[in-house]
C-alpha cells in the first residue's frame, strides 16, 4: 500500500486531471491525502465534486477534514504555510510505509504506481527511495523526455548510485511528481525545509540520496506540465540568503556523498545564470566564484565575462545556446 501526498494550492483548473491520472492507476492499493494550503480559489470544489461523480462519498469529520466513506481519500484543510508545511503534514496524515509525491498541477501515466511497486519488490531491501523518469508537457501539447545522462545501469531499471553526479550532468532525476519514499527514511531527513521557498525539495532529494540507495526506472511515466513555453528571462528571484546552497555545503561536511561537491558547483553555476540574465551582478559574481571554488569550468570564464555586456545581449545569448 502507498500513501499519495497532494499538496494543492490554487489549482482548480489543473487539480481534476491530476486526480484523474491517479484514480486511473494499474495498481490501486493506496490512498490519497490532499492538503489544501489555503486555496482561495474553487479548487476544494473541485475535487469534492469530482469524487462525487466518481461514486466516492466524501464525509465532513472536522471542520478542515473531508474522508470519504470509503477510506481512500483524504481532503485537510490549513491555512496557507507553504508546500514544504503541506507535504509535512500530509506525512503525518499517512497511514502506510511508502509516500508517494504528486503537485496538484502534474499527472502519472496509468502504470506509474505499479512500476514503482515493482521496484520496490525488486529493490526494497537495499533502497529507501523509488523513482521513474518523466516528461515535460508544454501548453502548445508537445512533450519532451528529460535528459539523463552518466546512468550508472545499461537496463531499463537499476540502482541510482551516482545521484549528484546524474543530476549535475541531466535534468533533476528526482523530482516532487516523479519519488516514492519510504516513511522511515523521511523522519530521518525530517521531511521538507519549512521556510524555504525556492529549491526546498532539491534539499530533500539531496539529503535523501546522501544517505539511501535510490532504485530507478528510465521509463518516463509522470507528467510536468509547463504552464508557459520557455522564456530566456527568469519568473522568479532566488533566494538571496541561498539558503538551500548554505545547507548543502554543510551536507557535504557531514557525509562526502561521492560527487556532491560537483553538484554544489552546479548549483552555484544555475543560480550565477540566472542572475545574469535578472541583470543582478553582484550576485551573479558571487555565484560565479562559488562554481568556480566548487568545480572549475570553463563556461564560467563566460559567465564572467558576460557580466560586461547589457542584460539584452545577455538574454539573446542564453537563447542561442538553448
Amino acid at each position: 500500500m502507498i500513501s499519495i501526498v497532494i499538496p494543492l494550492y490554487n489549482k482548480a483548473q489543473k487539480i481534476g486531471e491530476t486526480l484523474r491520472s491517479v484514480m486511473n492507476q494499474t495498481f490501486q492499493q493506496f490512498e490519497v491525502i490532499l492538503v489544501n494550503d489555503g486555496s482561495t480559489d474553487k479548487s476544494e470544489d473541485v475535487v469534492l465534486d469530482l469524487w462525487v461523480n466518481s461514486g466516492f462519498h466524501p464525509e465532513k469529520i472536522a471542520d478542515d477534514h473531508w474522508v470519504t466513506r470509503e477510506g481512500r481519500f483524504s481532503l485537510i484543510y490549513q491555512p496557507n504555510g507553504g508546500v514544504s508545511r503541506a507535504r509535512n503534514r500530509g506525512i503525518r496524515e499517512s497511514q502506510y510505509d511508502y509516500i508517494a509525491f504528486l503537485d496538484a498541477d502534474d499527472c502519472w501515466d496509468p502504470d506509474y504506481l505499479e512500476t514503482i511497486v515493482d521496484l520496490i519488490r525488486k529493490y526494497g531491501e537495499s533502497c529507501d527511495v523509488f523513482a521513474t523518469s518523466y516528461q515535460f508537457q508544454y501548453p502548445d501539447g508537445r512533450k519532451t523526455d528529460i535528459k539523463l545522462n552518466r546512468i550508472p545501469f545499461s537496463g531499463q531499471n537499476g540502482i541510482l548510485t551516482n545521484y549528484f553526479e546524474v543530476a549535475s550532468f541531466s535534468h533533476p532525476p528526482i523530482c516532487s511528481i516523479n519519488v516514492v519514499v519510504s516513511k522511515m527514511a523521511l523522519a530521518a531527513v525530517h521531511g521538507f525545509p519549512v521556510g524555504i521557498y525556492s529549491g526546498e525539495d532539491l534539499l530533500t532529494w539531496a539529503r535523501l540520496a546522501s544517505r539511501y540507495a535510490i532504485a530507478y526506472s528510465k521509463r518516463p511515466l509522470a507528467v510536468f506540465f509547463q504552464p508557459e513555453l520557455p522564456d530566456f528571462k527568469p519568473k522568479r528571484v532566488p533566494d538571496s540568503q541561498n539558503r538551500v546552497g548554505q545547507e548543502l555545503i554543510r551536507l557535504w561536511k557531514e557525509t562526502h556523498a561521492y560527487y556532491l561537491k560537483g553538484y554544489i558547483g552546479r548549483w552555484f553555476e544555475m543560480r550565477a545564470s540566472v542572475f545574469l540574465r535578472l541583470g543582478e551582478n553582484r550576485l551573479a559574481l558571487f555565484s560565479v566564484t562559488n562554481a568556480i571554488r566548487f568545480g572549475f569550468k570553463t563556461k564560467l570564464l563566460i559567465y564572467a565575462l558576460l557580466l560586461f555586456l547589457p542584460v539584452s545581449w545577455r538574454l539573446k545569448i542564453f537563447s542561442r545556446r538553448h
